[in-house]
């Protein structure tokens, strides 16, 4: 019943679920009672979003599908807003989960690494001649600017291997380790906010001239063959 929301009671496995919610995954209706759960003596338990979030990505395991939206009387819950309604009861809910394929996605989240990572060579450009010409504080703002998006690709790599289930612990590239990559990474990063605090001009201009965009090249090198490997894995 779509349009409906009478009570519905649906058993998995000897554990039953009272409540008067719609749930659907990309937008299609999703029936509790399809899920089969540990049995816990037949009592009924309060439909909760964790609850609901957790028979929905049961069912999803033959199709390896992810759950990537969750959406609650129509807003989107992300972060600490989808932490906190974990144990929330529904109620007269109507509940949106929407999927995706991890490998499509991990390629995505990558490829969206390696266009910001490429723009983030005009920042390069731009703070080393700001540096050059010994203004500093504008040259501040660009590099700021640019170690945001460093960070933030650093962890979308990460992220996107976790789902896929590649061990970055195992893998190499240009015959390293790619954890190599990472280290060097930090240390970069790290003697950047030292020259940083320093307000060392000229070593800001050479290092931002000459070793990052090394540094961003080795990157593109490194995404475009994890990609690769996402792509071509069963």
């Amino acid at each position: 019943n779509v349009g409906g929301r009478g009570m519905r009671v649906a058993r998995n496995g000897g554990r039953a679920y009272d409540f008067v919610m719609a749930v659907f995954i990309d937008d299609q209706e999703f029936s509790m009672g399809d899920v089969t759960a540990a049995a816990s003596g037949g009592a009924a338990e309060v439909a909760t979003l964790g609850v609901v979030i957790s028979a929905a990505q049961e069912s999803l395991q033959a199709s390896k599908r992810m759950i990537i939206d969750v959406q609650c009387d129509g807003e989107q819950l992300m972060g600490e807003a989808l932490v906190d309604r974990q144990h929330e009861p529904l109620g007269k809910s109507d509940v949106r989960l929407y999927t995706a394929d991890p490998r499509e996605l991990a390629v995505s989240t990558l490829e969206q690494v390696r266009i910001s990572l490429e723009e983030s060579r005009t920042t390069l450009t731009q703070a080393a001649a700001l540096f050059q010409e010994d203004r500093i504080g504008e040259g501040m703002a660009q590099v700021g600017t640019m170690l945001d998006v460093w960070m933030q690709s650093q962890q979308a790599v990460v992220d996107s291997t976790r789902i896929v289930a590649f061990n970055l612990d195992e893998m190499m590239f240009e015959d390293k380790p790619l954890v190599a990559l990472f280290n060097e990474l930090s240390e970069q990063l790290k003697s950047l906010r030292e020259q940083l605090d320093q307000h060392d001009a000229l070593a800001l201009a050479d290092t931002l001239g000459y070793e990052w965009p090394e540094v961003t090249d080795r990157w593109q090198g490194m995404l475009s063959s994890l990609i690769e490997e996402i792509e071509k894995a069963e």
